[in-house]
């Protein structure tokens, strides 16, 4: 969520910036303006990149708007088919409540989720629909659109063929494609006088030439992506106005009359009024929203018409390039208990140090509070300015220097860990610290009291970890800490006698080989701690023993699940009944010879199988 959180407020500077550089460009030409908004939508597509390989610096957040850890576990559950011949026989299977619970901030991931989808949905499905009109089209092969086509493109520089189509629809005059333009015409067409179609290819051409489809395109996605974010949807706007303008600019200055364009265009717009037509992902020479200011800009002769320059078109993408790599350098990290926005001190003065006009101050039977936070402690070391702290009575003699501890979180596959909570605990009952990892899966204490601490790490679908450290004056402890998955969970009730054979959740072909697993078994680094949690796809329900006669027994198994999806090394771990022996060793058997017969998919850890632990409680159960 960290990243997420990074990414949005990285490309909401970006477009600031770029919406903010338009104010200032409002003199220069529309080409200029276009080529500013097109290379910021290019650098926001590759700002998530940019931000995982470029030295970090940090923009504090409020912790609470990061993610809490929640239970440290991974988990699944297996269902069985309605009929279920051993549930008819006085066996079933129940499923242990997972107990997860759906946070905010799960929600709001699943809400961008949603939206992200729709609108991308839009985007494909104008294109699909463009598609189909293209291929319901007639293709011109010769006439005087054919040649006005020819020698337009030829004018404009385009070597590659233009292809021309004539459709059934009123109104639609589109222009699309990249490696193969197409420029779909209207059913009317055939009856333009040839001054509006010069007009019309002229600027339809000159969106080819400018590859404006693709541009906006891409930026239609990018849009989908960042669809709650209003900055993206102005920027996108602005695009479209400018690319519009840009192309009218370049028509007009190939000679066509600014008077003579503006009437064949209001032309073409009364037509698209009278025959609305859906949204299309592309190009149109007739937009009713934009018309206006369009027509006006043509006929301004003082507006700066300069076509773009090669120096203007790199001088753009180097100023994006650079802003984009200064903003996406920037790390979130959490405003923690050591910030300075504590607005509250309190306790004894055991000494006091002044260092470059600040002071340090130590304090026993400390209590600050920083927000709605508040920490307690035995002993605290502070920095104030000198002038917010009252001087002590009698100043204790100068202490050691507070101590720092620096880590960073891995996966067991050396994927780094962003998000993860990181508790620091002094001991036997001192201060406590709270923070989570930045986007490089690193944390940071400083201003600790000498002494000893207990580290806690914890990531939901992780083992928690703890570890005893000592922190000595003066002195910076590095950490590296390695965070192993979870346990997976599985729980099934047999409740008996019953007998029969056991319950399958899918036929499966007698002596059918093991499956090989993937080769590939190796992490290449970067942000790690994805989890994919595996599926049952065959189970075996434990059948009742008859031995067992009416006792009731807990049968807890442990065992890994293979990179191939079968368990290995399962045993029990646990031997607590009051059953007989004989009856206790009869469910035991009984779990055994079918658990051991499951198979899952594998353990998915950055998207390469791994082996995991699993813990399989049977409960058996008299009528």
């Amino acid at each position: 969520m960290s990243l997420l959180l990074e990414v949005a407020l990285k490309t909401s500077a970006l477009f600031l910036l770029a919406l903010l550089s338009m104010v200032m460009l409002r003199n220069r030409s529309a080409a200029l303006r276009h080529c500013v908004l097109a290379a910021t939508f290019a650098c926001a597509i590759a700002a998530p990149a940019v931000t995982t390989v470029t030295p970090a610096w940090h923009l504090p957040v409020p912790a609470a708007w990061l993610p809490n850890a929640a239970e440290s576990s991974i988990g699944f559950t297996s269902t069985q088919p309605d009929s279920n011949p051993i549930a008819q026989q006085g066996a079933s299977q129940t499923v242990r409540p997972s107990g997860a619970r759906i946070s905010w901030i799960q929600a709001l991931i699943a809400a961008w989720l949603a939206g992200a989808m729709a609108f991308a949905g839009f985007v494909v499905t104008g294109m699909w629909r463009i598609h189909r009109l293209g291929r319901a089209a007639t293709p011109i092969v010769s006439g005087a659109w054919r040649e006005h086509a020819d020698s337009i493109a030829a004018a404009y520089g385009i070597g590659s063929a233009i292809q021309l189509l004539h459709s059934s629809h009123p109104t639609m005059l589109v222009t699309w494609g990249l490696l193969r333009p197409r420029i779909l015409l209207p059913s009317s067409a055939t009856a333009w006088p040839e001054d509006r179609v010069r007009v019309v290819l002229s600027h339809e051409i000159a969106h080819i030439r400018r590859r404006d489809w693709p541009i906006l395109i891409a930026a239609g996605l990018l849009r989908s992506v960042h669809w709650f974010n209003p900055l993206v949807w102005l920027a996108y706007r602005r695009l479209r106005q400018e690319s519009e303008q840009a192309t009218d600019d370049l028509v007009l200055e190939r000679g066509v009359a600014a008077a003579e364009y503006a009437s064949h265009l209001l032309a073409v717009a009364r037509e698209t009024v009278r025959h609305r037509h859906t949204w299309s992902a592309a190009t149109a020479i007739a937009h009713p929203s934009t018309l206006e200011g369009r027509v006006r800009a043509m006929l301004n002769h003082r507006l700066n018409r300069t076509p773009l320059t090669a120096i203007g078109r790199w001088t753009s993408m180097v100023a994006s390039i650079s802003a984009t790599v200064a903003i996406a350098s920037g790390g979130v990290s959490t405003l923690g208990a050591q910030a300075e926005s504590a607005v509250v001190a309190s306790g004894s003065v055991a000494a006091t140090r002044t260092v470059d006009g600040r002071t340090q101050v130590e304090l026993r039977d400390a209590t600050v509070v920083v927000g709605d936070a508040t920490i307690t402690a035995d002993r605290m070391r502070i920095e104030v300015p000198a002038a917010r702290i009252a001087k002590p009575a009698a100043a204790a003699a100068a202490q050691a220097k507070p101590g720092a501890i620096n880590g960073v979180l891995y996966d067991q596959l050396g994927g780094l860990l962003p998000g993860a909570k990181v508790t620091l605990q002094q001991q036997p009952a001192g201060g406590r610290y709270e923070t989570l990892t930045d986007r490089n899966g690193a944390f940071t204490f400083t201003l600790l009291p000498s002494g000893d601490y207990e580290l806690t790490t914890a990531l939901p679908g992780f083992a928690t970890v703890t570890n005893l450290v000592k922190v000595d004056a003066g002195a910076t402890l590095e950490r590296s800490i390695t965070m192993p998955m979870g346990t997976l969970q599985e729980m099934i009730q047999v409740i008996g006698p019953a007998g029969g054979a056991p319950t399958v959740l899918s036929a499966r072909p007698a002596n059918r080989p093991r499956p090989t697993p993937e080769t590939r078994t190796f992490f290449t680094g970067g942000v790690g701690g994805q989890i994919r949690a595996p599926s049952k796809i065959y189970h075996v329900n434990p059948i009742y023993p008859s031995e067992a006669g009416t006792s009731s027994d807990v049968i807890k198994l442990t065992g890994r699940v293979g990179i191939d999806g079968f368990i290995s090394d399962l045993r029990e771990v646990e031997r607590r009944t009051s059953a007989t022996t004989i009856a206790h060793d009869a469910f035991v058997a009984s779990a055994l010879e079918a658990t051991k017969q499951w198979e899952f998919t594998p353990v998915l850890l950055n998207n390469v199988p791994v082996e995991a632990n699993i813990s399989i409680t049977v409960n058996y159960s008299a009528r």
